[in-house]
C-alpha cells in the first residue's frame, strides 16, 4: 500500500499524551517494513528509535533496515521549523507521508515568552506551508500542561484549537482496556474521521507487540 495514494493529500491531526510520537512510530512499522518511506520532522526532540526497532524486531524485520526508511529532520527553533515546512520540504518530498511530530513543543517554549506575537505569526505561516504541501501530512500534537508563569506555554490551547480547526481529519489517542488507539469521538464536531489505515498506522500490528502505554512511556 502506498501511503500517499491511500490517503488524500491534506493535513491530518492526532493528539495525545507524551508517548504519542513513540506510539505513531510503532504503528508505522508494518508500512515501513513493506517498503514505504516516511519524512519525520522531529520538532519535539522525541524521536524514539527503540520503539520502532522493538516493533520491527517483533514483526521479524531488521530494525536497521526499517529505520533507514525514515527520512529524518529536527528543527530547533520555530523559525527553523518554518523554513523546513515552507522551503525545504516542498523541494524534497515526493509521494511520502510526512509526519510533523510535536510542533507545539517549539511554540510553547519558555524562551519565546517575550515574543509570543511573533511566534503566532510564524505558526500561521507554518500552517500555510502545510496547506501548500500536496501530500498527506500527519501532525502529532502532544497535550501538555503549561506553567502559569510561562506566557508562551499558556498559548498551547490556542495553538491546539487552530490545529483542530485547520485539520482535514483528527483523532485522539486513548486507552481501551490497556491498549492505546486513535479515536475521533472527541472531534466529531470539528473535523472528519481520521482513517488510520489509509495513513499506514496499524493500531495493533499483527504478530507484533501490543501498543500498551507502559511500552511507550
Amino acid at each position: 500500500m502506498h501511503l500517499a495514494k491511500a490517503a488524500a493529500p491534506g493535513f491530518y491531526l492526532a493528539t495525545g499524551p507524551s508517548f504519542l510520537p513513540g506510539w505513531a512510530l510503532s504503528a508505522l512499522a508494518p508500512a515501513l517494513i513493506s517498503g514505504e518511506r516516511v519524512f519525520w520532522v522531529d520538532a519535539g526532540n522525541s524521536f524514539a528509535a527503540y520503539h520502532l526497532g522493538r516493533t520491527a524486531r517483533s514483526l521479524g524485520a531488521d530494525p536497521r533496515e526499517v529505520l533507514s526508511r525514515i527520512l529524518f529532520a529536527r528543527p530547533f527553533t520555530v523559525f527553523q521549523l518554518e523554513a523546513m515546512i515552507c522551503q525545504k520540504l516542498p523541494a524534497a518530498v515526493g509521494r511520502e507521508l510526512v509526519v510533523l511530530s510535536d510542533p507545539l513543543a517549539l511554540f510553547c517554549h519558555e524562551e519565546l515568552s517575550p515574543a509570543v506575537c511573533d511566534a503566532w505569526r510564524v505558526f500561521r505561516r507554518v500552517l500555510e506551508g502545510i496547506r501548500c504541501l500536496h501530500v498527506p501530512l500527519l501532525v502529532l500534537a502532544v497535550a501538555r500542561k503549561a506553567a502559569a508563569a510561562q506566557k508562551s506555554a499558556r498559548e498551547h490551547p490556542r495553538y491546539m484549537r487552530e490545529l483542530l480547526r485547520e485539520a482535514k481529519a483528527a483523532a485522539n489517542l486513548e486507552s481501551f482496556g490497556g491498549f492505546w488507539r486513535l479515536t475521533d469521538r472527541a472531534f466529531s464536531r470539528h473535523a472528519g474521521s481520521l482513517k488510520t489505515a489509509s495513513l499506514g498506522l496499524a493500531q495493533r500490528p499483527r504478530g507484533g507487540e501490543a501498543l500498551r502505554g507502559e511500552h511507550l512511556a
